[in-house]
């Protein structure tokens, strides 16, 4: 259902339906840990950025936090959600080891990351998905807010709204990523479009990238976004069942 890399690279984390974790040994392919606990699908985990921590988020509604070196739960089941929890990340800035989630009750959560208790309450509704900046300073988050398909953005330390909803999509908010030196936010909608902001003043750059049935490119909605790491293209993962390449520049 998920992987992903730890920051250095030598490990993999795994989760699926079997409803555990499992760590391997990114070079040999053999297992590490087994990391059991939750009591249904694990649909998502994240690595500390000092690679000591594990998070994961289930379809049991709770998140669980795990040290990776002996592969034992750290506290108790992080509840509060009140539907499966659909993503997890680590504040890219680890002297604040925030750990946030979104949920199918559309909501996003924040969590210490060292004992796993809430932190504050949880921010806005009809939340779809949302990404750090690369200082840990900022959170966007996209869905649909009052009726409209937006992104807002989050101070991720005081938890409060910046600026006003980021509109521009026909449809809700699939999936946001910034750009690595953390300038520009882009956004990909379910109705097809990938919609470029500087991310500061939140005023559009250029045109949408794509978009159906006016433009080439995708011909249904895009699920997925992800930036290069030096910024210049970016991958996108539709319905249609392609994957496509854009340049930034």
């Amino acid at each position: 259902y998920f992987v992903i890399f730890s920051p250095d690279g030598r490990q993999i984390a795994s989760s699926g339906a079997d409803k555990v974790i499992r760590v391997w040994d990114a070079q040999t392919g053999r297992p590490i840990h087994t990391l059991e606990g939750h009591t249904n699908t694990v649909r998502c985990c994240a690595y500390s950025p000092d690679g000591a921590r594990i998070v994961s988020g289930s379809d049991d509604k709770t998140l669980r936090l795990w040290d990776t070196f002996s592969g034992l739960p750290i506290g108790e089941p992080m509840t509060g959600h009140t539907f499966y929890v659909g993503s997890v990340a680590f504040s890219p800035d680890d002297r604040s080891c925030i750990v946030v989630s979104t949920s199918g009750d559309t909501t996003i959560r924040f969590w210490n990351g060292h004992t796993g208790e809430a932190v504050g309450e949880p921010l806005g509704r009809n939340t779809h998905c949302f990404a750090f900046s690369p200082d840990g300073s900022r959170i966007a988050s996209g869905g649909w807010y009052n009726n409209l398909n937006n992104v807002l953005m989050w101070d991720a330390h005081t938890r409060t709204r910046i600026g006003n909803p980021l509109e521009g999509p026909t449809r809700w908010v699939e999936s946001v990523s910034f750009s690595p030196d953390g300038a520009f936010l882009y956004s990909a909608s379910h109705d097809g479009t990938i919609h470029c902001r500087d991310s500061s003043s939140g005023k559009p750059v250029g045109h949408p990238l794509t978009g159906y049935p006016r433009y080439s490119g995708h011909t249904r909605e895009i699920s997925s976004l992800a930036v290069s790491p030096d910024g210049r293209r970016l991958v996108t993962g539709s319905s249609d069942d392609s994957i496509r390449i854009w340049n930034t520049q």
